[in-house]
């Protein structure tokens, strides 16, 4: 008897044993084993160059021409971005940031237009007709904006009778030839046609004008520079729904201190099967905590801003002009402000140059300068104060002070001048 009990005895002992030890072992996993790391079990960083990094990022193009008509293969000069060309019209197409910065950029530099200045009044006059006659303030802007999208402008210019025609092309359809004969012009249905540099001697040629150009052929663009940010910027934005989502419904460790495996599993289905939304309630016995959490110097927005800094530093617009500078001081939009309006007269000296250079000597046009008038109008109030100070001591007409501040020949009707002020021709023969 005392046999038989004590068998019971170690029969009920064993049977607890075991139940202890599946209560431990509800879902047996692999143990997650750690071990030391040296810095000789990391792959060496290899650097390439910039723009082999850039094109294995996907991020430029190489010298690939696209798609447009029969243009593959031309025995032609290709600038060093031609491949990118179209990305930067689709960016400005698409993208409101970039469009937002390129159409500042272009209505800054000729929202108040240029004048004619020459001491031959015949030479002067005959600029003004050209000028007219070509509808210059048309064509000379929307040639300039294809410019500041690829860093290049040009012009297809046509003499007709005595009088010239002038069309604004496309930067992806023109191309230096490699024989130094001029350019090829890339047409949709029929072969490129091989044209010369527009001369006084030519009646039908190209006219270029390169912004920014540092060496070659060609000109830079000012997306160059930030189409890789601009594409990381898409990219997060395209992932960025994905994010969200996940964020809503983060991955989670689940830890369930269960009786028995009945008893997990029951709770388990009871977690997979909850409806969206819906809370959890529980007794202490189920444990919940997201596996990856974020801390505010690695969140998403904190890199989104990075690009986004990056690209008003390469657009050189201020932030709050592009719709997302809530932060910045007056101060610090000012400064912006400033180094934009320097950038932007470096681009008028251009295209004063060019005029003068390049498109008045088509029609016979000598002595005659461009001037343009001030960007800002804080600058028209100081250079009005210096005209007046200028009329005063007999340096310039108040006639062609009015001229060079952009007014109308109307405007100088019924208008006064001090009692004091005689003309200068008379005063001359009272010495």
């Amino acid at each position: 008897m005392a046999e038989y009990i004590k068998r019971f005895i170690n029969w009920i002992w064993k049977r607890k044993v075991e139940n202890a030890e599946k209560k431990i072992r509800l879902e047996p996993s692999p143990a997650l084993i750690a071990r030391s790391v040296s810095l000789e079990d990391f792959e060496p960083v290899k650097y390439g160059s910039i723009r082999s990094q850039l094109q294995e990022s996907l991020l430029i193009g190489g010298k690939e021409l696209p798609k447009i008509g029969t243009g593959t293969g031309l025995d032609a000069e290709y600038p060093d971005d031609y491949g990118d060309y179209v990305d930067y019209y689709d960016a400005y197409f698409y993208i409101p940031f970039v469009a937002q910065a390129i159409t500042i950029r272009h209505l800054l530099i000729w929202q108040n237009g240029f004048d004619t200045e020459s001491e031959n009044e015949k030479a002067k006059e005959a600029a003004d007709q050209f000028m007219k006659e070509i509808n210059a303030d048309v064509i000379l802007q929307q040639g300039t904006l294809h410019g500041l999208i690829t860093g290049n402008c040009y012009w297809l210019g046509e003499k007709e009778g005595d009088s010239w025609r002038f069309e604004v092309l496309d930067s992806r359809k023109v191309l230096y030839r490699k024989d130094g004969n001029g350019f090829y012009l890339i047409h949709e249905r029929k072969s490129p046609e091989p044209l010369p540099e527009l001369t006084p001697q030519e009646t039908r040629g190209i006219l270029h004008l390169p912004f920014n150009r540092i060496i070659g052929l060609y000109g830079i663009g000012c997306l160059r520079r930030v189409l890789p940010t601009v594409k990381a910027l898409l990219y997060m934005e395209r992932y960025m729904p994905k994010i969200v989502r996940k964020r809503g419904d983060p991955l989670l460790a689940i830890k369930i201190d269960a009786a028995n495996p009945d008893e997990f599993k029951r709770i388990k289905e009871q977690i997979i099967s909850r409806k969206e939304t819906e809370d959890i309630f529980h007794d202490g016995t189920v444990e919940i905590e997201e596996v990856y959490k974020s801390t505010p110097r690695f969140g998403v927005m904190e890199v989104v801003k990075h690009f986004r800094d990056n690209l008003v530093a390469g657009l050189g617009v201020p932030e709050v002009a592009l719709g997302f500078g809530g932060t910045t001081t007056m101060a610090t939009a000012e400064y912006q402000e400033r180094l934009l309006i320097s950038e932007l007269r470096g681009y008028q000296r251009q295209i004063k140059r060019f005029i003068e250079q390049k498109l008045f000597p088509l029609a016979g046009i000598e002595s005659v300068k461009i001037n343009w008038r001030p960007i800002k109008p804080d600058d028209v109030f100081e250079l009005s104060k210096r005209y007046c100070n200028e009329i005063e001591h007999g340096i310039i007409s108040p006639e062609y002070a009015s001229q060079l501040l952009g007014y109308p020949p109307e405007a100088r009707k019924g208008s006064l001048i001090p009692a004091n002020m005689i003309p200068y021709e008379k005063f001359k023969g009272r010495r």
